[in-house]
């Protein structure tokens, strides 16, 4: 000490101290050259801006670089240099600095459209233009609903020649003739070669048709005796039989009177029979001449008739039995005819 008194003040670092952080000594701050007055000592102003050390990968590849690739040293900055280092991005910058963002999964995204989108194609391929080109041809189901079942409507029987017969007859036969004539009907009546012979006293009905339809009482009476006018008051069917006894077989017919018709008018039509000049003709064989006494009133039982007797000793009858003609070739045939229908 030599005698001076200097004023205490905090002691300077030494410059080659090191920092606190490992760095490189920091060198003392310059003096400010915007002022020409100095701080004096002991007076207090604003702390420096602390100092950071940081390594960053910017730092470290510049300190390996210098280093030869010795080692890293950390990078000293104040706070408000950190915003001027560069910020990593993942982005890829395009030439016109233009960010691309997640390149990657864009990528990913069109080969997954791309697949979707050939997929697609090839079933409209496979479905549609395929069977063009192949001559083949998806086979079409085309769904039938079935239709409600009905129940089956009954079969109409066949039509049958309506009988007027309530009491059977002995035998029944049908006779089909071409056209409707005496000479064929008396041809078809008579007893055919090799036939078995019907026993005596009894009657077989015939069932008449010409062409397969069955023949009609005006049909029959045009034959058998026109001219009566009896077509109109008859009902349209005709019960044929022959009867049988021992001198052979003897035709019949019976025809019934129209509900409503006029018993009276009947009666007189019915006389016209009597005019009729071929009713020999009526017989299977010849019956001889006629009687010249004409027609006479006859009975059989009850029933009032009208016959004429031939040279033969056969007889035509005719008759009104309830609502029913009976005309016969043979009065025992008369009577069995008119027993076979109904008695009121």
């Amino acid at each position: 000490m030599n005698g001076e008194n200097k004023p205490i003040g905090p002691a300077p670092l030494p410059d080659n101290t090191p920092s606190p952080f490992g760095g490189p000594p920091t060198p003392p701050p310059p003096p400010s050259s915007g002022s020409s007055r100095s701080t004096p000592a002991g007076a207090s102003g604003p702390p420096p801006p602390p100092q950071i050390d940081i390594r960053t990968m910017a730092s470290d590849r510049e300190s390996l670089q210098r280093s030869g690739g010795l080692g890293t040293e950390p990078k000293t900055f104040s706070p408000a240099d950190l915003s001027k280092e560069p910020v990593f991005n993942t982005g890829i910058t395009s030439p016109a600095g233009v960010v691309e963002k997640g390149a990657g999964g864009k990528k990913i995204g069109i080969a997954v459209g791309a697949i979707a989108i050939l997929a697609l194609a090839g079933a409209i391929g496979y479905y549609l233009v395929w069977p063009n080109f192949s001559g083949k041809e998806e086979p079409q189901v085309t769904k039938v609903t079935p239709p409600a079942l009905l129940p089956a409507e009954p079969t109409p029987p066949a039509p049958t020649s309506q009988s007027f017969f309530t009491k059977p007859a002995a035998s029944t036969e049908q006779i089909n003739l071409s056209t409707l004539t005496l000479a064929e009907l008396s041809g078809a009546l008579k007893t055919q070669p090799g036939e078995e012979s019907m026993a005596a006293g009894t009657v077989k009905e015939v069932i008449l048709k010409v062409n397969n339809a069955s023949a009609t009482s005006s049909a029959l009476l045009n034959v058998l005796v026109p001219g009566t006018g009896l077509e109109s008051m008859l009902e349209s069917g005709a019960t044929n039989f022959v009867y049988y006894d021992a001198k052979g077989a003897w035709p019949g017919y019976v025809f019934k009177l129209k509900s409503g018709t006029n018993p009276a008018a009947a009666q007189t039509s019915t006389a016209k029979i009597e005019q009729s000049t071929s009713l020999a003709a009526l017989y299977l064989a010849s019956p001889g001449t006629a009687s010249t006494g004409g027609f006479k009133n006859g009975s059989a039982g009850a029933i009032k008739t009208r016959y004429l007797s031939f040279a033969s000793g056969a007889s035509f009858n005719y008759g009104w039995v309830n609502n029913y003609l009976v005309i016969s070739t043979s009065f025992d045939g008369f009577k069995k005819a008119a027993a076979l229908l109904p008695s009121q």
